[in-house]
């Protein structure tokens, strides 16, 4: 009782396919960590610069600092991944 030669040739092909995945992997995992540091970079930038406006408007130390932390807060990848319990382990 032996398969027919197209079941052969289809269990062949499956079980080469997560080899021809394996290596796109790195250079993504590589260009998501990049972009993720331009994106902190830019968003430090950006606080910085509210934190300059706030103070040119005279604002006080506490209500300044309040802003600051809620801005910070918006551009954090844990707020946006806290809600998969899965990703909670790796941020």
């Amino acid at each position: 009782m032996s398969r027919k030669r197209s079941e052969r040739t289809s269990e062949r092909t499956r079980s080469k396919i997560p080899f021809d995945i394996l290596p796109l992997i790195p250079p993504l995992v590589f260009k998501g960590g990049m972009a993720y540091l331009k994106f902190k970079h830019e968003r430090k930038k950006g606080v910085k610069a509210f934190r300059k406006e706030l103070r040119a408007s005279g604002m006080t130390e506490d209500q300044m600092e309040e802003l600051i932390k809620q801005y910070e807060d918006i551009g954090r990848l844990r707020s946006y991944l806290g809600d998969f319990s899965f990703f909670r382990s790796f941020v």
